[in-house]
């Protein structure tokens, strides 16, 4: 199930690295031969995403928004989410979390995830 990205929480990602998912299969056959096949109808984007939020102990910050949106809502990365799509921007994408946040800092939270296009 998809959830919406946290309301009060920016969508600005900084230091984004983009490739795209690999969408071919390969078969070998006994006589040495390849085949190469399409997985998908088109590729999908994967990307590292950094953000910078600011946590000042009150509950209407942009880190703990986040972090309520990620425990309570996206439930640790089971459901999926909708982003601005990492390419284009002008639509909502549905994307899947594929790693767990890495958090580093105080007063101002950077906080780093990868993502993949579903």
């Amino acid at each position: 199930m998809a959830v919406n990205w946290p309301s009060g929480v920016s969508y600005k990602a900084y230091g984004m690295n983009l490739s795209s998912a690999s969408n071919v299969e390969e078969v070998t056959f006994e006589s040495g031969m390849k085949r190469t096949y399409q997985k998908d109808l088109r590729g999908k984007v994967t990307a590292s995403l950094t953000f910078t939020f600011k946590d000042d102990n009150t509950q209407s910050c942009t880190f703990r928004l986040f972090w309520d949106w990620y425990k309570n809502r996206l439930l640790t990365r089971a459901n999926t989410f909708y982003f601005p799509d990492l390419i284009t921007h002008s639509t909502l994408t549905e994307y899947r979390m594929t790693s767990e946040p890495s958090i580093r800092g105080q007063l101002y939270k950077v906080v780093t995830f990868s993502v993949e296009e579903v």
